[in-house]
């Protein structure tokens, strides 16, 4: 009976969606989160929450070591993510010249974003509008990022994450560089 319940519960989980829009306007943040296109959470992110100080320094070298094992599986969660992004820029600058350079470097860096990110994800679309304002001096934006995925690839991605962490905790936290794992009888 607990495998035939196993069993169902990976069917749905590996079919569960779950979509992540992020909308950014002057200075404001909005991001939703719809799983299985019904169950729609929006997080507060403007609760303060107060850190506890560490004893111990983090060491550099470990980090480093850890995310150079969390890039494959990183990079394996990407494959599974379709990505659309829809950004507006409307800007000018205090003089024509130096806003018409900027507006060709940014249409330039569009073009480099879209072949940088056609690689690294399932599908990739985007919607860019530059519009450079050669006669006031502003600047207005609207971006809005649309992340899907599957429940199970992110889970997939949160368990390499952790056994990463768990191989490596011991050489990221170090005392005068040894690892401080004795404990207090």
């Amino acid at each position: 009976m607990f495998w035939i319940f196993l069993i169902v519960f990976n069917f749905i989980l590996a079919f569960m969606d779950i979509e992540v829009i992020g909308t950014f306007y002057e200075k404001k943040a909005d991001v939703n989160i719809i799983i299985f296109r019904y169950i729609s959470i929006k997080p507060n992110f403007k609760k303060k929450y107060k850190r506890k100080k560490r004893k111990q320094k983090p060491d550099i070298k470990a980090i480093i070591n850890t995310t150079k094992d969390m890039i494959i599986p990183l990079k394996r969660f990407l494959k599974s993510v379709n990505i659309r992004l829809s950004l507006y820029i409307n800007f000018g600058l205090s003089s024509p010249d130096k806003t018409a350079i900027s507006y060709g470097i940014l249409y330039s860096l569009t073009s480099l974003l879209y072949s940088f990110s056609e690689k690294r994800f399932k599908s990739y679309n985007q919607n860019i509008d530059i519009i450079p304002d050669l006669t006031n001096e502003k600047f207005d934006y609207k971006a809005k990022i649309y992340l899907h995925t599957r429940l199970i690839y992110l889970m997939i991605l949160g368990k390499n994450i952790l056994t990463n962490i768990i191989k490596h905790k011991g050489e990221i936290m170090k005392k005068g560089g040894v690892i401080d794992d004795r404990t207090s009888n």
